[in-house]
């Protein structure tokens, strides 16, 4: 009985992410050639993501385009607001626009200064932030935090909210984590919760690359709606 309802619950979770592809593909006012995220932590949680939106297009003219991002931590972590730069050769800066802040979720848009038009040329920007707290370190911490999900191993992905032709998520493990086994896999998930694509996985895994201290995932044409990224399960606490 109880599996049932689990299985109930899976089909209806994707049944309204696929709802929201169809939304999100109807409604996209652009495009971009890429997407690029690369988070970098040490051994206390801190560190850094870096998000990059990479030639960024139109085939229509929208002044001050606003493009919607929530950057979102796990509980307990705390995350700054977003610094905003134009990568080099952009014919539009951009700034970013609070709507939404508490320690884990910073929710808003960036802004593209002037007018995006099919004619506009190359436009490119980057989202720096900082965080704090941002990832159970540990095999304890993580299996504490996650024993009430249906998915149980700590993760870092990115959204898909606009057509896209390549995507790129990388995360740069601390010293600590040299070679963790099991390695870091891919994931993908639908929507906002952590209901979990299986076919997806299979059609981008082939795309992640293991390293000593790093995983780097690229997908082509990923999907609307779903979140791509990386997941892992920290080592055991050191004791003594």
């Amino acid at each position: 009985m109880i599996a049932a309802r689990v299985k109930k619950l899976a089909e209806e979770k994707t049944t309204a992410a696929e709802q929201v592809t169809e939304e999100l593909g109807t409604r996209s006012a652009y495009e971009m050639r890429e997407f690029e995220a690369i988070t970098t932590f040490d051994d206390s949680g801190a560190g850094e993501t870096i998000r990059k939106w990479v030639e960024v297009r139109s085939a229509q003219s929208i002044n001050n385009l606003k493009i919607h991002c929530k950057f979102q931590l796990s509980a307990g972590g705390q995350g700054q607001l977003p610094a905003i730069e134009a990568l080099s050769g952009s014919q539009l800066g951009a700034h970013f626009s609070q709507t939404t802040r508490s320690d884990t979720v910073i929710e808003g848009n960036v802004v593209l200064e002037g007018l995006l038009a099919p004619d506009t040329g190359y436009v490119a920007f980057q989202a720096r932030q900082s965080f704090e707290g941002a990832f159970c370190m540990t095999k304890e911490q993580t299996i504490e935090a996650y024993k009430g999900s249906t998915w149980q191993t700590e993760y870092a992905v990115s959204g898909v909210t606009a057509p896209v032709k390549t995507l790129k998520r990388s995360v740069h493990f601390p010293p600590s984590y040299k070679n963790l086994a099991p390695p870091p896999q891919a994931v993908v998930f639908l929507g906002e919760d952590e209901v979990v694509d299986s076919a997806e996985i299979t059609r981008v895994k082939d795309g992640l690359t293991i390293l000593e201290r790093s995983a780097i995932l690229v997908v082509s044409n990923p999907r609307l709606g779903r979140r791509y990224g990386i997941s892992w399960m920290p080592p055991p606490a050191r004791h003594g």
